[in-house]
């Protein structure tokens, strides 16, 4: 499979691909993107350009009108990367389920410590309500960033069952660092943004950041993903998300290069059809060390110095 990859890899260098369109800068949703008329067949629905959402109730029509925005503008930021990231559902609409309460969401099918969930079987993301903020009827952070993060997955659909865990759940956090609210994307002060992301999801007044080791995120798989979450405490958890963030800014901003064999592992991925097909990796488990040491150096450099861990 590297084999493939690499004949991807000279494809698109030859033909120009990774020079052929620039990094977005900032993405502002249209004034379409927050309409939506209500849906009939079921009770507390709404329907727009590119989902149906079913609530547990009402809401205020300015709050479901930034919840819209907010979801439409996934779609145009994976879009606007230059990298064959978006592969949405196919002709249906992708769902949004919201909940009132993690009763209710662990019935719906979310995961255990999570406060929102992509099922891919039910081409489907499950959200719950309790986690938002409601200030004078607007949703604030945490909340936008929580849908951007499992639209990210729904946008990303069909190559799910494929990705890496990490590469996955990595550009989630991508989107959702560089989100600055209600759909707007600013990706021309990433290192920052993701700077304060990866601090407001480790412990309080740290010298040193602790994240998953390259060589143990590597091996994970969506299953041992959903393990760590639901059994170590919720500051190890966000270690795994944290180095997913900064391996993934790894592969988008390490150079052209670089950018260009995560464009032809995407490329590789869209080519596979069966489930016993072997799958690429990006990153070889022989590179994890050189990776964190690269991590390190940049990453003193602008505030945040790291600290790898193997649980």
């Amino acid at each position: 499979m590297m084999i493939t990859i690499r004949k991807i890899f000279f494809a698109l260098l030859f033909s120009g691909v990774a020079f052929g369109q620039t990094w977005p800068e900032k993405l502002t949703p249209g004034p379409n993107a927050a309409k939506y008329s209500r849906s009939e067949d079921t009770p507390f629905s709404y329907l727009s350009h590119s989902y149906k959402v079913i609530s547990f109730k009402d809401h205020d029509a300015a709050v479901i009108a930034d919840f819209i925005r907010c979801a439409e503008s996934v779609s145009l930021a994976l879009q606007a990367i230059p990298l064959p990231l978006y592969d949405p559902p196919g002709d249906s609409k992708g769902l949004i389920q919201i909940v009132a309460n993690e009763e209710l969401y662990r019935e719906a099918g979310g995961a255990k410590n999570t406060a929102g969930f992509y099922d891919g079987r039910q081409e489907k993301v499950i959200i719950q309500w309790s986690h938002f903020k409601n200030n004078t009827n607007l949703l604030q952070a945490p909340g936008f960033d929580l849908v951007i993060h499992e639209l990210t997955h729904l946008g990303m659909h069909g190559m799910m069952w494929k990705t890496e865990p990490w590469f996955t759940e990595g550009v989630a956090e991508y989107l959702a660092a560089a989100h600055t609210g209600k759909g707007k994307f600013d990706f021309t002060e990433i290192d920052q943004a993701i700077r304060a992301r990866v601090r407001s999801h480790s412990k309080p007044g740290l010298q040193r950041i602790p994240i998953l080791g390259i060589n143990s995120l590597l091996k994970l798989t969506s299953k041992d993903w959903l393990t760590r979450t639901a059994t170590l405490a919720p500051w190890q958890t966000l270690e795994a998300y944290n180095a997913s963030l900064l391996l993934v800014h790894y592969a988008f901003h390490g150079g052209s290069e670089r950018r260009l064999q995560a464009h032809a592992y995407l490329e590789t991925l869209k080519a596979i059809s069966k489930e016993k097909t072997p799958r690429p990796k990006l990153f070889a488990l022989k590179e994890a060390d050189k990776i964190e040491r690269a991590l390190q150096g940049y990453w003193k450099n602008r505030g945040l110095r790291l600290e790898f861990s193997s649980n």
